[in-house]
């Protein structure tokens, strides 16, 4: 066999692993006193998303963003934070996980805030909007109305409530309706998301599972 040869089949061997089989990346803010830090900021309603809106922080979030809906429908609030500020792509779908993710996690008056970026971003358009940015799906979520109606009920709960730091704990996680919601985006990954995902799995040979911290 010639050398021209050779060369040119282990190209296409090369080639036939790349795309035959599943690349895990990881997603999340991998430095540990980093991903403190920002949770810290999170739960005190102060997460800032450090990318922004260019095209690298869109493809980071277009990785993450698999992983960020399985957390969110295993409620695993801190992880779907990190997920979310890992990427740290400027967007109302990315405000709005984050607004569920602190609500889940107990901080009220956090997920108010992020509930109200969410709506501020959708009605931006342009890059700021899951739709406008010209996803095919946004994971089920109708923005700005799923944002609207989630933080007026979380104003409604924090009212009957009360404003005390106690009475919060005391009436800590989800709402009725974001709860709701979580249900939802779980039938909706049931019927559109898993079988995709499965779908690749048996085709490159793999587990049809993939790691919740991990894009597949």
């Amino acid at each position: 066999m010639s050398p021209r040869r050779s060369m040119t089949r282990a190209a296409l061997l090369g080639l036939l692993v790349l795309t035959a089989g599943c690349n895990m990346v990881p997603v999340g803010i991998q430095d540990p006193a980093a991903k403190a830090a920002a949770l810290s900021a999170f739960r005190a309603g102060e997460a800032q998303m450090q990318c922004g809106r260019g095209l690298d922080c869109a493809v980071r979030w277009n990785e993450a963003k698999p992983a960020a809906s399985r957390l969110v429908v295993a409620q695993r609030w801190d992880d779907v934070a990190d997920v979310v500020l890992g990427a740290g792509y400027d967007q109302d779908l990315t405000w709005f996980y984050l607004g569920l993710a602190a609500e889940g996690a107990g901080s009220a008056q956090a997920a108010r805030v992020y509930y109200d970026n969410a709506i501020r971003r959708s009605l931006y358009g342009a890059g700021y909007a899951c739709v406008a940015a010209g996803m095919t799906t946004c994971d089920g979520v109708r923005l700005p109305d799923d944002a609207q109606k989630l933080l007026a009920a979380n104003e409604a709960r924090q009212k009957a409530a009360g404003r005390g730091r106690q009475q919060q704990q005391q009436h800590a996680g989800l709402t009725p309706a974001a709860r709701a919601y979580v249900d939802n985006l779980a039938q909706v990954r049931a019927m559109q998301l898993e079988p995709r995902d499965q779908r690749m799995a048996t085709a490159a040979g793999q587990p049809a599972t993939c790691p919740a911290n991990f894009r597949c």
